[in-house]
């Protein structure tokens, strides 16, 4: 995936990010800038090299983001 793409059609929508296995990042597209990108999950962000996402789609409506479980990962940087 590349940066481009990914901020031109899901830059502040909420999505679930796969990088394989059971790596499955979940928030809202903040940024995505020098091959990281960032998602937002309530406030707890998760950065996310763009050459490890194996696949990316929409969630929901963009309004409200759940963790499902132990599938998704969050690393906390305030």
């Amino acid at each position: 995936m590349y940066q481009c793409f990914i901020t031109g059609h899901y830059l502040n929508k909420a999505v679930d990010v796969y990088c394989g296995g059971t790596d499955v990042f979940t928030g809202t597209i903040e940024a995505c800038a020098d091959n990281v990108l960032t998602l937002n999950n309530k406030g707890k962000y998760t950065h996310v090299a763009v050459d490890k996402i194996i696949a990316l789609w929409p969630i929901g409506d963009g309004e409200s983001i759940t963790a499902s479980g132990a599938s998704a990962h969050h690393h906390v940087h305030k």
